[in-house]
């Protein structure tokens, strides 16, 4: 029985994994930076809490090869406001 691929990619192992899904963890990923923490506060007009957008990086802070927490928190502070309601929205530029 033949079986048509349903979103399903091959990776440079040979494995495969869903699409849209999050690399292996022995794959390198990319480095933090001040673009991503600006799309990440920009897709929430409303603003963000801390924790909400630290989840949004969940692999990308304090492992090999990344940023570390600070790194990240001062990223953070450079390109966002916070706000009495203790949301983070962009920096106006």
């Amino acid at each position: 029985m033949h079986v048509a691929n349903q979103g399903i990619s091959p990776n440079k192992g040979g494995a495969s994994t869903p699409s849209g899904s999050p690399p292996p963890p022995n794959q390198p990923r990319a480095r933090v930076d001040a673009a991503d923490i600006i799309q990440a506060l920009s897709a929430h007009s409303d603003g963000i809490s801390l924790g909400d957008l630290l989840r949004k990086f969940i692999g990308r802070i304090d492992r090999q090869g990344t940023i570390t927490k600070s790194e990240w928190i001062q990223l953070v502070k450079q390109n966002a406001t916070f706000g009495p309601d203790k949301l983070l929205r962009p920096k106006a530029t």
